[in-house]
């Protein structure tokens, strides 16, 4: 399950970057944010799936 969160981080991370490209300030601020939220996320899940996966 973790593995599928990561990658979901990952398209998360895409959106993010696309809104950032808006002319909108508002969209592209917000999607700074969400690139960087979901940066820690894919991190923080992908660190998760490597220890779970070296314990078994």
């Amino acid at each position: 399950m973790l593995a599928v969160n990561t990658v979901l981080d990952l398209g998360y991370v895409a959106v993010g970057g696309l809104m950032a490209r808006s002319a909108n300030r508002k969209v592209a601020g917000a999607g700074v944010a969400i690139v960087i939220q979901g940066a820690f996320l894919a991190a923080h899940d992908g660190w998760h799936t490597h220890r779970s996966r070296a314990t078994r």
